[in-house]
């Protein structure tokens, strides 16, 4: 009977607690058995044991750090010589990145191709995603698992009757109108340069820096009253693990099982392809954590660079559908509508005319939309709000602006974590899936 193939972990001796949290969790979700050098090997030829286990496995995971490129140019890195057998005996190989999968520019040629493979992020808050990110992904390469329970306490009623073999898909989950759209790598110049005095509440013409933003996916539109009614009938309000700790504490002063303020039983906002709007910062970050479990995707809001790169595009233009105001494009109160407009509309109303150059619809008008970015510190550290008088940004202009800058892929605002206004909403992002 031929020997069971494994999952061979490659790391950096200086990542050895990373690489150990991950053997140990994927021994609990796969039946194929996990090689990690601690284990018992043969020590009188250690290299010939490492490279024979490795032709021996049906996948490599790759552990990225910081650590892991500091010296693949020398001959004798484990590293390099790991990735080099099993590019040779063209074994998969995955990278698991604690942080973001950034490779070197050069890599040695006999290792080059490694940056072609498949890579999964694994961010501080969102560890368990990303695990079963990777364990998904697994099951694409003919890696066999143990079935993948979504607690029946996390799927909301009208849910049950749906497939929930193994993690759920967004898309397959989320009423429509759903989609991501994906966002390519480019460059996006945000106004004074990511530290924001409290001076002024915007920054339209400050000092400028340019950043560069990853590969990334948003969703087409706002989330919407449906969408959101799913994270509410879930129980997800009295669930611990969807909230920061600022925000469980004030989900626990005002005692909420649904969104607090009166649109949400109010039929004047809660068409269900409305934008969910009344909603704290607090609240659209644990609908992100709630999906994120759901799904095994790492959901957040978009930070500020996300929002105006999935705005913008390429071309710097000044509205998501180009350089020339035009108030038929979006929900504002600008000349004609100020007296009329009384709130919110349906978020595929300007699709597609008023989209942005990615296909992203409803950016300008109709909500202002609550990003993760710090406004002051550029922090998108989630559980160091801790403050109401923190300043979240936010970006779009909403229904009820009445100027046409407002609605400039640059103009950026802020609001703090505890507000809700019926001129507020969110939409989601994701890690690109290629």
């Amino acid at each position: 009977m031929p020997e069971q193939k494994t999952v061979f972990i490659s790391y950096p001796s200086e990542s050895w607690n990373f690489a150990q949290r991950i053997a140990k969790d994927l021994e609990s979700h796969l039946e194929q058995p996990i090689f990690i050098d601690t284990h018992s090997i043969d020590q009188s030829n250690f290299r010939e044991a490492i490279i024979n286990n490795l032709r021996n496995s049906s996948v490599m995971i790759l552990i990225v750090t910081q650590y892991t490129f500091e010296d693949i140019n020398a001959d004798d890195d484990w590293v390099r010589l790991e990735i080099r057998t099993a590019l040779e005996n063209k074994i998969p190989i995955v990278l698991a990145c604690e942080g973001d999968c950034s490779l070197p520019e050069k890599l040695p040629p006999d290792v080059h191709d490694v940056q072609d493979q498949h890579g999964i992020d694994f961010p501080r808050n969102y560890y368990a995603s990303a695990i079963d990110r990777l364990v998904n992904f697994l099951v694409r390469l003919k890696v066999t698992t143990r079935k993948l329970n979504v607690p029946q306490s996390v799927i909301a009623p009208s849910q049950l009757t749906k497939s929930t073999s193994g993690v759920i898909s967004s898309i397959d989950f989320l009423p429509q109108p759903f989609k991501w759209i994906d966002i390519s790598a480019g460059k996006v110049t945000l106004a004074n340069n990511g530290i924001y005095s409290s001076s002024l509440r915007s920054y339209p013409h400050g000092t400028d820096k340019t950043f560069d933003v990853p590969a990334f996916s948003m969703s087409q539109y706002p989330i919407t009253n449906s969408q959101f009614a799913e994270f509410v009938r879930a129980g997800s309000y009295t669930k611990r693990e969807y909230w920061t700790d600022a925000g469980w504490n004030e989900r626990r002063k005002l005692k909420l099982i649904e969104p607090y303020y009166k649109t949400w039983r109010d039929k004047q906002w809660n068409n269900d392809t409305q934008p969910v709007v009344g909603i704290k910062w607090y609240e659209a970050v644990a609908f992100c954590l709630w999906l994120s479990q759901l799904t095994g995707e790492t959901v957040m809001l978009p930070t500020e660079q996300q929002w105006q790169r999935a705005a913008q595009g390429d071309d710097g233009r000044v509205y998501p559908w180009g350089n020339n105001w035009e108030e038929s494009l979006c929900r504002n109160r600008v000349g004609k509508h100020k007296e009329t407009l009384q709130n919110t509309g349906l978020v595929t109303d300007y699709d597609p005319g008023g989209n942005s150059p990615f296909g992203v619809s409803d950016m300008s008008g109709n909500v202002w939309e609550w990003c993760v970015t710090n406004y002051e510190t550029g922090s998108i550290d989630i559980e160091a709000i801790k403050r109401a008088d923190d300043k979240i940004a936010l970006r779009g202009g909403s229904w009820r602006d009445d100027k046409p800058e407002y609605f400039e892929c640059s103009y950026r605002s802020w609001s703090n974590p505890d507000h809700f206004d019926v001129s507020i909403g969110f939409r989601i992002c994701r890690p690109r899936i290629d």
